[in-house]
């Protein structure tokens, strides 16, 4: 290129001198001579640029965006959701993948819109070569009290990759809840040996001496009202358990785990007997053998012409 330039120069220097006449033994080609001069300028530079023109054009690769993070804390091995949306550049997308901590999780911890992986990285179908959007479903650690790093990748055809990473938390689960339904604590001024409810078994008992694994009893009746409107609708502890209600807030269906149980009774307010129980009542207990219960107050049945009344309850511990 430089030879070129070079020649472009001496060229029109050479014809300059040639054809210019002289006065007076002075050249009178001054005028000519730097046109020349100029437009040989113009051509080096047209010969650069002619010359240099052979820049390759930068590839466009695949772009990725994420969205609707569902939850950035969640039990351990339990699953949490993201949308993934993606285009392709100058090729298509070829597959997709999720990383953990940047190893890609098994395809067993992968759902994509709902469908099992069948690996990962997961090939992508000709539908989704040029874009799309899925629900991932993935299957978060089993590390208690660790944040993960999830990343998911698209790679188009040519190799060319776009990622997106996001932190997930994980925390243990606990130890699931056993619920009990149905449980029936009698109107203790009914027959003998009802009134008494034990918790443990979730059996009907009395409420004398003759029953000490009873943790709960109705209180029975006011003698001195009428029939139809007699029973105290109360409850207390008995043998040694303790009843609690629970601090405000405090909902049955969210408490999942005999650690919420447990955490529920130690936040919760003691008594000696409740106030009339009324469907919806919570109740915390702690029996004489140290185990906790969640009660929910399901149904309330009175009646007017005996003693018959009863509680029904949701037990869970």
């Amino acid at each position: 290129m430089i030879e070129r330039i070079f020649t472009s120069l001496v060229t029109f220097e050479f014809l300059s001198a040639s054809y210019t006449q002289t006065t007076n033994n002075f050249p009178i080609f001054t005028m000519k001579k730097r046109t020349l001069l100029s437009l040989s300028l113009l051509i080096a530079v047209v010969t650069i640029f002619t010359s240099c023109d052979n820049t390759t054009p930068t590839p466009v690769g695949p772009t990725l965006s994420t969205a609707s993070l569902s939850a950035d804390s969640v039990y351990t091995d339990s699953s949490f959701t993201i949308s993934v949306t993606a285009s392709k550049g100058d090729v298509d997308l070829t597959r997709i993948e999720v990383q953990e901590n940047g190893t890609a999780i098994a395809a067993s911890r992968l759902q994509i819109d709902g469908f099992t992986a069948g690996s990962n990285p997961s090939p992508l179908s000709t539908d989704a070569a040029s874009s799309f959007t899925y629900t991932l479903t993935i299957v978060a650690g089993s590390v208690d009290g660790e944040t993960s790093e999830y990343t998911v990748i698209v790679t188009d055809a040519d190799g060319l990759t776009a990622s997106e990473s996001f932190d997930i938390y994980t925390e243990d689960f606990g130890t699931l809840v056993t619920e009990r339904t149905m449980i029936l604590l009698l109107n203790q001024a009914g027959p003998a040996g009802q009134g008494g409810l034990d918790l443990e078994t979730g059996a009907s008992t009395g409420t004398t001496a003759a029953f000490p694994d009873a943790d709960l009893r109705d209180m029975g009746i006011d003698t001195n009202l009428p029939n139809a409107s007699n029973w105290l609708q109360q409850i207390a502890s008995i043998n040694g358990a303790e009843l609690k209600v629970p601090a405000a807030g405090l909902v049955y269906g969210e408490v999942l785990t005999k650690e919420a149980v447990l955490a529920a009774f130690e936040a919760g307010q003691i008594i000696t007997t409740s106030d009339k129980v009324a469907v919806g009542d919570l109740f915390l207990v702690k029996t004489k053998v140290g185990n906790y219960f969640l009660l929910n107050t399901v149904a309330i049945t009175p009646t007017a012409a005996d003693n018959a009344d009863k509680y029904e309850f949701s037990v869970k511990n």
